[in-house]
């Protein structure tokens, strides 16, 4: 399988191409759904404001608060990929 086609984030992981990626590899993306807000608007516009030099500042309340609900989504990411593993939920039926 050719390397660039595995996970396309296309330059920004906005809450679409989150559950692309997500349903690509056989996960259900609703689990975020109450989440695209806080991707699109705070982290991903946050981000990109800040690497293309605009005059934003985040207050390092609402950087903890961030911090905190990403790595909550990773953990939640992490642990359903691992139970789907273990379960062996990627292999296809050979029927």
């Amino acid at each position: 399988m050719p390397r660039d086609t595995i996970v396309d984030t296309k330059s920004n992981l906005r809450s679409t191409v989150l559950s692309d990626i997500l349903e690509c590899i056989g996960l259900d993306p609703a689990i975020f759904l109450t989440k695209n807000n806080l991707i699109d608007r705070t982290l991903c516009d946050g981000r990109n404001a800040i690497a293309h030099g605009r005059d934003y500042y985040p207050n390092p309340d609402e950087f903890d608060t961030l911090h905190d609900e990403v790595m909550s989504m990773l953990t939640e990411i992490r642990s359903t990929i691992m139970l789907h593993a273990q379960e062996q939920r990627y292999r296809r039926n050979s029927q």
